[in-house]
């Protein structure tokens, strides 16, 4: 019958042998990932391996107790001038030296992608790898970026426990691996960055859910006084299909703004009218505004005075969510290669004083088919055919095109997607180490 060990018991003499089966029941790996068998990089080609305690298991009954009370120093060899390689730090049980060291196993250098060496797990000769670094071609020192710990992979090393199940670290360290990898190629964005995108995308979206507003239409209108006693007159027709008008001055950024639906007809003055009074011209004649939704026709008349160059500007409701960059002058395409709504303009002019103390912004918006005269003295024209010209100008054209609803909400499908993968990218070092400290194993239970 064979012999029963049972230990420990007094009075009976037990042998290494003996204690080795009680160590077996525990799981091979590191004890603990604050204090033991770290590796850190020190300098040129050396890395050190803080002291620490570790179990092995090459066996079902044999379990080994691994002790190192100080820590020690490796030094790696050189890298491979013109291939990378992966080593590994590991520590060597090995049964028949009755000993276990640190070793450093050298991987095969491969400039299109190189693996990590092999472990050797046996009865006779027992590993647990402890970091894989990098070993960039030509590189003279090891960073601490180029240090992968490994010890919450139980597929190489693990952290020790008594040998009951744990939940699925395989599976969690393969994600880990492949987040780190997309990390390291540059294939992700920042949580930051995505936040800031979501922000702004949310906010188009907010627009595009109440009514928003397309520049369809644009034109100007003036008329010079001649002779006395005289009526100037000048008038514009709106195109159908246009929601609602807005008049200003000829800087579309004036404080000045005159803004009614096209359905409706309209009658103003200068005297009972701010608006057709600063946008128009006012004084000692007075300016009529009217607007006849029939025939959709804008006439402006005046007595013994000139017209103002006035801005009429005609615009839908609910076509279209914010609008976007698509081209800018100077950035190397013509704007006739993308499919621009509208061109707008903003330059620096000064209105006339030696001191500059007068200088303005000015701005402009003009679409397709049409022209534009600045307050600054700038024309831009917006050719049916694409083509944009400009003369007298000091600013930068820049083409604007209406995002659909479609186009914002696909685009906020992206960036939520995109979110998703940078909060998946906060399973960093702090993540695994507190794998190490859970012990944790390929399964489906907790310790």
């Amino acid at each position: 019958m064979a012999d029963i060990i049972t230990y420990p018991e007094n009075g009976i003499t037990y042998d290494a042998d003996d204690a080795s089966g009680y160590l077996a029941t525990r799981l091979s790996g590191v004890y603990s990932a604050e204090e033991d068998f770290a590796v850190t990089a020190q300098g040129g080609l050396s890395v050190q391996v803080s002291a620490g305690q570790a179990w092995v298991r090459p066996a079902r009954f044999k379990g080994r107790s691994i002790i190192m009370e100080q820590p020690t120093t490796v030094v790696l060899t050189e890298a491979d001038p013109v291939r990378s390689r992966i080593d590994r730090v590991v520590l060597r049980y090995d049964a028949a030296a009755k000993k276990t060291s640190l070793q450093v196993l050298e991987g095969v250098p491969d400039s299109a992608g190189p693996a990590a060496p092999a472990i050797t797990r046996t009865e006779l000769i027992y590993d647990l790898c402890l970091a894989e670094i990098k070993r960039p071609a030509g590189s003279t020192a090891v960073t601490a970026a180029d240090i992968y710990d490994t010890r919450a992979d139980e597929t190489v090393c693990g952290v020790m426990r008594d040998g009951v199940h744990g939940i699925p670290a395989a599976t969690l360290i393969q994600m880990l691996r492949q987040k780190i990898a997309e990390v390291d190629s540059g294939s992700f964005y920042t949580k930051e960055a995505v936040d800031a995108m979501l922000a702004v995308i949310q906010a188009q979206v907010a627009k595009a859910g109440a009514p928003t507003e397309r520049l369809a239409f644009v034109t100007q209108i003036s008329a010079g006084a001649w002779g006395y006693n005289n009526t100037m007159n000048c008038e514009a027709t709106i195109p159908e299909g246009v929601d609602f008008i807005r008049i200003t001055p000829r800087n579309f950024n004036s404080p000045y703004v005159l803004q009614f639906s096209s359905d409706k007809d309209l009658s103003l003055t200068s005297s009972n009218s701010k608006a057709i009074y600063n946008i128009c011209g006012g004084g000692t004649y007075e300016t009529n505004f009217t607007y006849t939704a029939a025939n959709r026709k804008i006439k402006i008349t005046r007595f013994n005075s000139s017209i103002g160059s006035t801005c009429i500007q005609g615009y839908k409701y609910g076509t279209a969510a914010t609008p976007c960059i698509v081209w800018t002058e100077g950035d190397g395409t013509s704007a006739k290669d993308h499919d621009i709504d509208y061109i707008e303009i903003k330059e620096q002019w000064n209105s006339g004083d030696s001191s500059n103390t007068n200088t303005k912004e000015a701005v402009a918006r003009v679409v397709k088919g049409s022209n534009y005269t600045t307050e600054g003295g700038a024309t831009v024209t917006f050719a049916s055919d694409g083509t944009v010209t400009a003369s007298n100008y000091y600013g930068t054209l820049v083409g604007y095109r209406y995002m659909t609803l479609t186009e914002v909400s696909e685009q906020l499908a992206s960036t939520q997607s995109a979110l998703a993968d940078a909060d998946a990218l906060n399973l960093d070092q702090d993540y695994r180490l507190t794998l190490l400290e859970l012990g944790v194993t390929d399964d489906e239970t907790t310790a």
